[in-house]
């Protein structure tokens, strides 16, 4: 019965390292594939939405003097902060038709606050704080009136952008990474698998009934 058990001894020395190389490559999918889930709502979806707009020239057309206070939406915070909600309509040209939009200044105040058409937020602990980073804001609008806007005329209904963050190359640096982990986990583990066929988390199994029978050949030499 010695062969059996110096044949699990040795197994056993290398045992470790197999356990920890499958942990280690489980644990190395599980993160590429929750990183690449996060990228994907905070790059991929941003940049799909922002895909529609076209690049224009706008011309301030009005400022609705009544500004609503909203609410900031922060799902991360309990603290909820006001502010006002500023209205703001825009002119461009198509195809040497005029037409009206809506402005909005990226697509994040586009996709929480297109409701309510809110030009911007600010989403600061006091109302005052709020309010007069909107003041400024209008104060930059007036004060220069044409600037460049990225305009979607068929897509979400003549809206307008001011800036656009989002690009093709961010999306495909964003991606790869997690990407390229998650392959390579994908290949260590079936590569493991093909040469250990999980034998190693069957050793304890293996090492008790070789000490069981060892101890009947013991028991029977006695």
């Amino acid at each position: 019965m010695a062969l059996p058990i110096r044949r699990l001894i040795r197994a056993h020395g290398n045992s470790t390292f197999r356990r920890a190389a499958y942990i280690f490559c489980a644990t190395l999918l599980t993160c590429s594939l929750l990183t690449g889930i996060i990228i994907f709502y905070l790059v991929v979806v941003p940049y799909l939405h922002e895909h529609g707009f076209e690049e224009s020239l706008c011309h301030l057309a009005k400022i609705e003097p009544y500004t609503p206070i909203l609410k900031c939406e922060n799902r991360c915070s309990r603290e909820r902060s006001f502010f006002p909600c500023l209205r703001v309509s825009v002119v461009f040209q198509r195809n040497n038709i005029n037409f009206s939009a809506t402005l909005f200044d990226t697509i994040e105040t586009h996709e929480h606050y297109r409701t309510y058409k809110c030009v911007t937020h600010s989403c600061q602990k006091r109302l005052e704080e709020n309010t007069f980073a909107i003041h400024v804001f209008r104060w930059r609008l007036i004060r220069q009136p044409v600037f460049r806007c990225f305009v979607a005329f068929a897509v979400h209904g003549n809206e307008a952008l001011m800036y656009k963050y989002h690009r093709p190359s961010s999306v495909t640096y964003g991606m790869f990474l997690p990407a390229l982990c998650c392959f390579i986990a994908i290949l260590s583990l079936l590569a493991l698998w093909h040469f250990d066929r999980c034998r190693v988390w069957h050793l304890e199994d293996e090492t008790a009934f070789g000490l069981v029978e060892s101890r009947t050949f013991n028991q029977e030499s006695i």
